[in-house]
């Protein structure tokens, strides 16, 4: 996969926390804001969307929902159905497996708990003899 650029990582990120025309409050945040938080996490989209996404929900969240004049009540959900969007994006970001995660055995002899070098398919640069161990 190729490497995106900055505008690139910035139209996702606006993407994904609903930072588009449709948005009744577009625009949310500039550009350059993207880019300020892009940098501030070394160009991780996702640390940077759950940055936007909280800031998006602080924005959010102080938008009037209910409105009363006189025997008038004039009531809508935006509000309230984008935090609970943004809550779900904050919390479970794409459920991706965290960064630096290493695989761990448990039950089974140190020998075979070698780890398994996902680019050539081998272990240790011995060919893999089954899918669970290294054949030693």
């Amino acid at each position: 996969m190729a490497t995106q650029t900055t505008e690139e990582k910035i139209a996702f990120i606006k993407l994904r926390i609903g930072d588009v025309t449709t948005n009744p409050i577009y625009p949310m945040f500039t550009d350059d804001e993207y880019t300020m938080v892009l940098n501030t996490v070394s160009g991780d989209v996702d640390k940077a969307t759950r940055i936007m996404a909280i800031s998006a929900t602080m924005i959010i969240g102080s938008i009037n929902t209910r409105e009363v004049i006189g025997d008038l009540t004039i009531e809508n959900t935006f509000a309230p159905n984008y935090l609970k969007a943004m809550d779900y994006l904050i919390n479970d970001p794409v459920a991706r497996i965290p960064a630096n995660l290493m695989p761990w055995v448990a039950g089974i002899d140190a020998k075979n708990t070698k780890l398994m070098n996902a680019t050539d398919l081998s272990c240790e640069g011995q060919a893999c003899q089954s899918s669970t161990s290294c054949g030693y």
